[in-house]
């Protein structure tokens, strides 16, 4: 007999005469199921199969069993459709279990999507343009083959049920049946099982979370975060900042918060390593000034991103771990450190390099002064998609302070150079007025720093260098002549993505303070700080209490101290 295409296809004749092939069929149900059950490669973002059932796979099992009853197109028509199904489920599978070895939380479909556009504009302007067309051809070009071999699979699933027969297609479709019942049970019982290796497994492991639940639960959010009246639960209630500041003197508040800086910067053993000399450096240049530097941990409200969570957990005081939160938040009067601190007389500047246009929730935060990317006036060369180097923008301050000395200020700055990818990492220079001038740093220094790209499947070491620069540009800072006195505070935002900090890192953050008062240095170490650069556990608290316990710790009166 002569084969031909439709013989083979989907509703060729050659299977149904010459009866089913059940080992054909297993395997192609198998790997229906395969392409909704995978697992993330951690931290990388690759995949592997997954030991599990998929209770969408056998849903769309079902549908074969009745596609196997139709005519060549009607059956064709279903096969097409149940493939175009599973493609969708297998995307979504995808980043459901990719986003947390990279970000260390679930996909956020209110959160990431809203971001999800700058994130391909940093990748955009990152590359080439040959080659960003050429990874959006690639990625197309691989859903179109997850899709033929997924129709493939459903043709094949098809067209052996139709040459099986009545009788196996209806055993085949109780079969299935009963499978999806007991998978249900199985969703359903209790966390028992038996001990795993490292982890504790239970049968429901063995069936995964459908990929449309976890849609629901997205589009339920939704609706719960857009909902005004419904949102309002979401905001916990505000603790007033109170009491008085005397004990700062009129000193300067200069808050860093350090993007990226996450306890594993401590707890891993190779990035403490390759950070001791320049944590190093820092301890002696604060000792140089005379000054003394208590550490503590405390717990972010976000991991691996999502900044301005924590930005708002310590200036509102509020623990704030959810983007609804933080929009609703915004919408609000609530009390905040800044309101509070320009009560007391205090001039109160954000320093955001990273803000490119206008910031008009801003407002929400009252600062006196915001110094954007444009009020920084950089013309030097761009670092990453960030631009502007933290050392620059703190430099530029420095000069925009010396301007208005009067009034004792609180500076706002969320720093960026340390943010994902980590590189290119700027060169230090430790000639900071140079950093103003036309050219900031040597062309070689520029050359050897802009000669490398990010690579995303390692991290680590552009992570642990980035954070050696931080640390050297906040030791070129305490050598640089200040107007009045001041109290640093550096807190990280949040951990590193996971595919940095590592498999079950905490959310923990360290935070210095460095103050040349020594009442003030008593007062915070009783109130858990520890002298020196290494935090010790347990955590201090939420992101939310440090606030609080600064302004406590400043409530006592300290001796007048110069600024020299």
């Amino acid at each position: 007999m002569i084969r031909t295409p439709l013989a083979d296809g989907v509703g060729g004749l050659e299977g149904q005469r010459h009866g089913a092939r059940p080992w054909r069929l297993a395997i192609a149900l198998v790997f229906l199921n395969l392409t909704l059950t995978f697992d993330n490669l951690w931290p990388t973002p690759a995949i592997v199969p997954g030991i599990a059932l998929s209770l969408e796979s056998l849903v769309l099992a079902l549908l074969l069993v009745l596609a196997a009853q139709r005519g060549p197109a009607g059956r064709a028509r279903i096969v097409s459709l149940v493939a175009l199904a599973a493609t969708v489920l297998a995307c979504g599978r995808y980043v459901e279990v990719t986003i947390p070895a990279f970000f260390g939380r679930p996909v956020n479909l209110y959160w990431d999507g809203r971001h999800l556009p700058n994130l391909l504009t940093l990748a955009w302007q990152q590359n080439p343009l040959w080659k960003s067309l050429a990874v959006a051809a690639g990625v197309l070009a691989l859903l179109a083959v997850v899709y033929g071999l997924i129709r493939a699979a459903a043709g094949c699933i098809a067209r052996e049920l139709g040459a099986g027969g009545a009788v196996m297609r209806r055993r085949v479709g109780v079969g299935l049946v009963g499978v999806v019942v007991a998978s249900l049970a199985v969703a359903h019982l209790p966390a028992v099982g038996s001990a795993g290796v490292g982890r504790h497994t239970t049968l429901r492991d063995y069936v995964t979370t459908p990929v449309i639940a976890n849609w629901v639960r997205q589009g339920a959010f939704l609706v719960t975060a857009l909902s005004g009246s419904r949102a309002e639960q979401l905001l916990p209630a505000s603790v007033p900042f109170t009491g008085d500041i005397a004990g700062l003197r009129g000193a300067d508040v200069v808050l860093v918060f350090a993007e990226s800086y996450g306890a594993t910067a401590f707890d891993h053993p190779g990035y403490a390593a390759r950070l001791r000399q320049h944590r190093d450096g820092f301890a002696a240049a604060i000792a140089a000034a005379k000054r003394e530097v208590l550490s503590a941990f405390v717990r972010s409200p976000t991991f691996g991103g999502g900044s301005w969570l924590a930005h708002a957990s310590f200036l509102a005081g509020i623990e704030v771990g959810d983007p609804a939160q933080y929009d609703l938040l915004l919408t609000t009067r609530r009390p905040t450190l800044v309101g509070f601190l320009r009560e007391h007389g205090y001039e109160t500047v954000a320093l955001m390099p990273g803000i490119r246009a206008d910031w008009p929730e801003g407002s929400f935060y009252g600062f006196d002064e915001l110094i954007d990317s444009r009020g920084l006036d950089y013309h030097g060369p761009a670092f990453g998609y960030w631009r502007i180097p933290d050392q620059y923008a703190m430099a530029r301050h420095l000069a925009l302070r010396q301007a208005r000395p009067d009034k004792p200020r609180f500076l706002f700055f969320p720093t960026v150079t340390s943010h994902i990818p980590f590189d290119p990492v700027p060169p230090y220079q430790p000639d900071w007025t140079r950093l103003l001038g036309a050219e900031p740093y040597p062309p070689a220094a520029i050359a050897q720093s802009l000669s490398g790209s990010p690579d995303w499947l390692n991290l680590g070491p552009a992570y642990a260098d980035t954070l050696a620069y931080t640390y050297d540009w906040l030791t070129g800072y305490l050598a640089q002549p200040a107007v009045r006195d001041y109290l640093l505070v550096v807190v990280g935002d949040h951990q590193p993505a996971a595919s940095v900090s590592g498999r079950g890192a905490s959310w923990e953050v360290p935070v210095h303070v460095v103050t040349g008062d020594p009442v003030l240095a008593r007062r915070l170490e009783s109130l858990g700080f520890n002298r020196g650069l290494d935090p010790r556990r347990p955590a201090l608290g939420a992101m939310s209490d440090l606030s609080h316990l600064l302004v406590r710790a400043a409530g006592v009166p300290g001796p007048a101290r110069s600024h020299d």
